[in-house]
C-alpha cells in the first residue's frame, strides 16, 4: 500500500500494530491488530501479526513500552551531543545496577544553556532488544526506528499545546507518567499499580504516586502550578482518577482526557471500526502521526542495531537512481552526437575553403589531394627557383617573404587590388588600384618603414577615366 506505515508497540503482555495510510492530509487506519504475547513464543506472535496486517514492505516504526527501559536524568557541563555520547557510559556507571556495556542508551536534551545541559537518558538491555528485533527481522519486518511507546503521544500534544503538562498513560497494571516542560520530555516513570477491584482505591494509589513524583520534579518545570494533566489509555476508572487528582492537588491542576483517534484529520476504516480499541491502540496511532522529532525523540536503531537496507530496498534504490541516470546518459549521448555532427559540418566547410584558396593561389594544379602539403611543396619550389635580392644562390629574401611583408604592412582597411607584382634581384614593381591618391601616399609611407626596402617611389598615379579609382605603380628597391 503506497505511502502507508506500520507502527508496532511491544508491551509485556501484548503486541499492538496499526497499518496507517498517511499519503494525504487525512490519516486513515486500514489495519489494527492486538496479539497476546503470554504463553507463546515471541516469533509466533510476530508471524501472526504479519499475517493479520498483510504486511509487505511498508515503512515501519517499532516502539517498546516504558517497562522495558530504565531512565536517568543527568546534568552535564556541556551541550554538544557528541561529547554527551562520549561521557554517558562513565556517568552511568555509578547509577546503574548492571554493567553499562550490557545496555543500549539514547538520550534527549531537556534543557541547555551556557552552563551546560540536562539530559534524559533511556536504557534498554541489549539482549532483550536483540531477541525481539531478531524475531521481527525473521518475519520480514525491518523497522526504520525503535522508540519508546507513549513519547509520540506527548510530542503530538506538544505540537497543539503551549505550556507544561503531564501525560498519564494507563496500560494495566502499569501507569506511565511523562512530564513535559518547554516542549521537551524531562521525565518518564513507570508506576506499577496493584490490582484492586475498587476503582477509588486504585485511583487513590495512582494519584498519590503522581503527586510524589511531580513534587520531586518541580525543579524541571518551567512554571509553577497549575499544571495540565492528560489521561489516556485505559478508561475503566479515569473518572475516579480525575476527581482524585483534583482533590490531591487542591485544584492546582487541570485534568482532561486525551484521545489520539478523536483528533482532527484522523479516520478509522469502516471495516475495522469495531476492532479499533482506543485505550490500547491510540498510542500506536500517535507514532504514525508524529512529525519530525527535531531531536526530541529517542531512537535505539543505532550501533549494532542500526538498520541495514534489505534486498527490496536496495532494488528500489537502484531503480530510483538508475532510471534518471539512464535518461541523463541518453541525453548526454544525444547531445554529443549532435555536437559531433555539427563539428563534422564545420570541418567540411573549412576543408572546402582551403581547397578553394589553394585553387585560386595555384590554378595550374588540377588534382588536389592535400592542399596544405601541396602548397608547402609549391612554396619550397618557389624558394628554390628564386630569391629576390640575391645572386640566385642564397641570402636576402624569398618572394613569399616579400609578399608577406607587403601584405602585413598595408592595413586591411585599405581597399587595394593588386594588378601586377614583379621582382628581380634588386627591384620590386607593384602595380595596383585603390580609391584615392591619399591611399597611395599612405601605402608608400608604410612600405618605406619596412627593413626589406631601401627606397619606395611612386612611379605613376593616375585617376581612371570614370573617376572611380586611382591606378598606381610603386617601385621598391630591395635591401641587401
Amino acid at each position: 500500500m503506497a505511502d502507508s506505515v506500520l507502527c508496532i508497540d511491544v508491551f509485556k503482555s501484548k503486541v499492538v500494530a496499526l497499518l496507517v495510510d498517511v499519503s494525504s492530509k487525512v490519516a486513515v487506519v486500514h489495519k489494527c491488530v492486538a496479539v497476546d504475547i503470554r504463553d507463546q513464543p515471541f516469533e509466533d506472535v510476530v508471524a501472526r501479526l504479519v499475517q493479520l496486517t498483510n504486511y509487505s514492505d511498508e515503512a515501519c516504526h517499532l516502539s517498546f513500552s516504558p517497562e522495558y527501559f530504565s531512565f536517568r536524568t543527568l546534568s552535564l557541563p556541556f551541550a554538544d551531543r557528541k561529547k554527551i555520547e562520549q561521557v554517558l557510559p562513565f556517568e552511568l556507571v555509578e547509577c546503574s545496577a548492571v554493567e553499562v556495556d550490557s545496555l543500549l542508551t539514547d538520550f534527549v536534551v531537556t534543557n541547555s544553556g551556557p552552563e551546560g545541559a540536562q539530559v534524559l537518558v533511556a536504557m534498554i538491555a541489549r539482549e532483550i532488544l536483540a531477541e525481539k528485533l531478531s524475531a521481527f527481522m525473521m518475519a520480514g519486518i525491518n523497522p526504520d526506528s525503535i522508540g519508546i511507546s507513549g513519547v509520540a503521544t506527548c510530542l503530538n500534544v506538544v505540537d497543539s499545546l503551549v505550556g507544561d503538562f503531564v501525560l498519564l498513560d494507563f496500560e494495566d497494571p502499569v501507569m506511565s507518567l511523562y512530564l513535559v516542560a518547554n516542549g521537551r520530555i524531562v521525565l518518564v516513570r513507570s508506576l506499577l499499580i496493584e490490582e484492586n477491584d475498587q476503582p477509588l482505591v486504585r485511583a487513590e494509589d495512582i494519584g498519590r504516586d503522581v503527586l510524589r513524583t511531580l513534587l520531586a520534579s518541580q525543579g524541571s518545570l518551567s512554571s509553577s502550578m497549575p499544571l495540565s494533566v492528560f489521561l489516556t489509555g485505559g478508561t475503566a476508572f479515569q473518572g475516579e482518577l480525575r476527581d482524585t487528582l483534583l482533590r490531591l492537588f487542591e485544584g492546582d491542576v487541570d485534568v482532561a482526557l486525551y484521545s489520539q483517534s478523536e483528533q482532527p484529520l484522523i479516520k478509522v476504516d469502516l471495516e475495522i471500526r469495531n476492532q479499533y480499541a482506543p485505550d490500547v491502540m491510540d498510542r500506536v496511532l500517535a507514532r504514525a502521526l508524529k512529525k519530525k522529532d527535531l531531536g526530541r525523540d529517542f531512537n535505539f536503531r543505532k550501533e549494532e542495531f542500526k538498520k541495514k537496507k534489505s534486498v527490496k530496498e536496495y532494488r528500489r534504490l537502484i531503480l530510483t537512481v538508475a532510471i534518471p541516470l539512464m535518461l541523463a546518459c541518453i541525453l548526454l549521448v544525444g547531445y554529443q552526437v549532435v555536437q559531433y555532427q555539427k563539428l563534422l559540418g564545420q570541418q567540411d566547410g573549412l576543408r572546402n575553403k582551403i581547397v578553394s584558396v589553394f585553387k585560386e593561389t595555384v590554378p595550374g594544379v588540377t588534382r588536389v589531394v592535400n592542399p596544405v602539403q601541396q602548397l608547402q611543396v609549391v612554396n619550397n619550389e618557389i624558394k628554390a627557383v628564386y630569391r629576390a635580392g640575391s645572386s640566385g644562390s642564397g641570402g636576402a629574401h624569398t618572394m613569399i617573404e616579400i609578399l608577406t611583408e607587403v601584405s602585413a604592412r598595408i592595413p586591411a582597411s585599405y581597399k587595394v587590388k593588386v594588378v601586377r607584382f614583379v621582382a628581380n634581384f634588386d627591384l620590386v614593381r607593384f602595380k595596383g588600384q585603390t580609391e584615392d591618391f591619399n591611399t597611395v601616399d599612405n601605402i608608400q609611407r608604410v612600405l618605406e618603414e619596412s627593413d626589406y626596402f631601401t627606397a619606395v617611389d611612386i612611379s605613376s598615379a593616375n585617376q581612371s577615366s570614370l573617376g572611380d579609382e586611382v591606378r598606381f605603380e610603386l617601385k621598391m628597391k630591395l635591401a641587401r
